[in-house]
């Protein structure tokens, strides 16, 4: 008997300055969670954190609003 499977693959989690400096193939963007940093921080931080998240993929963003 043989299984059929999906392969599977670890799914990553960062955050938008731990991304910093790298360059990923694709990439989610949780915008609700950068939200919360902005009621801290204030919209400058956030749309910073933004542009480092956004910037980050190579071919493909995900934005989770």
């Amino acid at each position: 008997m043989t299984r059929a499977c999906a392969p599977v693959m670890h799914g990553y989690a960062m955050t938008a300055h731990k991304s910093q400096g790298s360059t990923f193939y694709c990439s989610i963007v949780d915008v609700r969670d950068l939200y919360g940093m902005a009621r801290k921080s204030g919209a400058e931080d956030y749309h910073r954190a933004l542009y480092v998240a956004v910037t980050r993929a190579s071919d493909y963003v995900w934005l989770c609003i």
